[in-house]
């Protein structure tokens, strides 16, 4: 099965990034009003290369779900995420933030956007047979901050 993240939550770290970098490249070039021909050059090559990644971000951005294990295909990387070795879910925060924790047994944490019916959330939960509760996974490690 294939899922796709929601495209808002895809792009809207992109708009926030092109705000800002648009803030930052208008004061060197000069604070003056009306802008320059060099505001508008430096406007459209930001506008243009955000567009061009936020298109890459929301295209070659998937999930696929399969029996033993969960990929996520970012551009040409598949990330491999087997079941068996998820051992924590963040229902609380996943719910909140639309994003999908969860910690492995190698004491790491992941964040995977979630679909927009959140297959993803339900799929990964019926799928995982080790799960262990907070508790038990802060005595396992316990620097890992949950």
């Amino acid at each position: 099965m294939k899922l796709k993240p929601r495209i808002a939550r895809t792009v809207i770290p992109y708009l926030i990034l092109y705000l800002l970098i648009n803030v930052v490249t208008y004061f060197p070039i000069g604070f003056t009003w009306p802008p320059t021909t060099f505001h508008y050059i430096s406007l459209a090559l930001w506008t243009i290369a955000f567009s061009i990644f936020i298109y890459l971000g929301v295209r070659y951005n998937s999930y696929e779900i399969h029996k033993n294990h969960l990929v996520h295909l970012k551009g040409k990387t598949r990330l491999n995420y087997n079941y068996a070795s998820i051992l924590y879910i963040d229902e609380q925060y996943t719910k909140k933030h639309k994003t999908l924790l969860f910690y492995t047994d190698r004491g790491d944490s992941r964040f995977l956007v979630l679909d927009k019916d959140e297959l993803l959330l339900s799929k990964t939960l019926e799928r995982c047979k080790n799960l262990i509760s907070k508790e038990e996974y802060q005595t396992k490690f316990p620097r890992v901050k949950l």
